[in-house]
């Protein structure tokens, strides 16, 4: 059995509507997919990035962490520097004084004794400096240290900027089917 179309105009306007209608739920409901869709999609990608910023944010405070300890380091150098400095001065006193002990011949005994002295105070000074180079080199292991645990979190934070470009990527990619 075949249907006629139905000849006056306010059937088949009756007639369009309903399909027309019919069509604009079809889209409605598919559209509401995709933004269901979309908004569950972004709320991953945002946890995601969230998740990724404390990580970043505690790398930070590690790094930080690790550049005033090797601050630290460089004080305790220079202070050790410092010490060397009078140790220096304390050698060229003596040497000053040997000089000065040798110029007096008459009271060669006295000044070998004097010059004796001398040669035990610098003795004295050498080993502190001694001392001193055996804690600079320590500071300067400790700060090589820092620097390769530095380096090693660097390369983690960069790891985790790149994850979080190609997260931002991602959620912005399902817009660029949209047309405009």
């Amino acid at each position: 059995m075949v249907t006629e179309a139905p000849s006056d105009p306010v059937s088949i306007a009756a007639t369009a509507m309903g399909v027309f209608r019919a069509e604009m739920e079809a889209i409605d409901r598919i559209g509401d997919k995709a933004g269901r869709r979309a908004a569950r999609l972004t709320r991953i990608i945002l946890a995601a990035m969230g998740v990724s910023g404390a990580y970043l944010v505690y790398l930070i405070y590690v790094m930080t962490s690790d550049l005033a300890m090797m601050v630290g380091k460089f004080e305790n150098m220079h202070g050790q520097m410092v010490s060397i400095s009078g140790e220096m001065k304390r050698i060229t006193q003596s040497v000053t004084n040997m000089g000065a002990n040798v110029q007096g011949m008459p009271s060669i005994a006295r000044d070998v004794l004097a010059v004796s002295a001398s040669v035990d105070g610098m003795r004295t000074s050498a080993e502190h400096i001694d001392l001193a180079i055996g804690g600079i080199n320590t500071s300067v292991g400790q700060v090589g240290q820092g620097t390769n645990e530095m380096t090693y979190r660097f390369s983690n934070l960069t790891a985790v900027v790149n994850r979080m470009n190609h997260n931002v990527n991602t959620m912005f990619r399902p817009f660029s089917m949209i047309p405009r």
